[in-house]
C-alpha cells in the first residue's frame, strides 16, 4: 500500500467500525431511535400494534445491513484494499460513497420534511471522509501505477 492508500484505510476502516456500532445501536434499540417519533408525530402507544412492529422490525434491519455493510468494507480493506488491488480500490470507494450519501439524502429528507432532529451531521462528516478518502485512494493507485510503470 502506498502512504495514500494507509491514510484511505484507517480512515475507511474508523467509519466502518463506526457503522458497525451504529448498526449495533439500531438493533438493541427496543422500539424506534428519538428521531423517528419526532419525524411520526404522534406517541409510540397511539400507533396501531402492526405498525409499531413493522417500524421495529424495519429499525432493525437497517441496523443488521449497516453492520453487514460496514463488515463487508471491513473485509475488503483487510484482504484486496491492503494488497493495493485496483477493483478493491475503486469498490470500496464507490459504495463508500453511495450508502452514505443515502443515508444523508434520507436524514435530510426527514429533517425537512417533518422537522425531526435527524443525525444529518453524522451522514455529512462520514460522507466527506468517504470522499476524502476515496480521492486519496485512488491518487495512491495512480502513484502506485506510476512506479510501476516506469521500473
Amino acid at each position: 500500500m502506498t502512504k495514500a492508500q494507509q491514510v484511505s484505510f484507517y480512515i475507511y476502516a474508523l467509519l466502518s467500525f463506526a457503522g458497525i456500532l451504529g448498526g449495533m445501536l439500531y438493533i438493541v434499540t427496543p422500539d424506534v431511535m428519538p428521531y423517528h417519533l419526532e419525524a411520526i408525530g404522534i406517541p409510540w402507544s397511539a400507533l396501531p400494534a402492526g405498525t409499531r412492529d413493522l417500524l421495529r422490525v424495519m429499525v432493525k434491519l437497517i441496523g443488521g445491513v449497516t453492520i453487514l455493510f460496514s463488515g463487508t468494507i471491513m473485509t475488503l480493506l483487510l484482504v484486496p484494499f491492503r494488497k493495493s488491488e485496483p477493483w478493491a480500490i475503486v469498490t470500496v470507494a464507490v459504495t463508500g460513497a453511495f450508502y452514505n450519501a443515502m443515508g444523508l439524502a434520507a436524514a435530510l429528507y426527514i429533517r425537512h420534511t417533518t422537522g425531526a432532529r435527524t443525525p444529518w451531521i453524522f451522514g455529512i462528516v462520514s460522507l466527506t471522509l468517504v470522499i476524502i478518502a476515496g480521492i486519496v485512494s485512488l491518487s495512491g493507485m495512480r502513484q502506485r501505477g506510476n512506479r510501476v510503470q516506469r521500473a
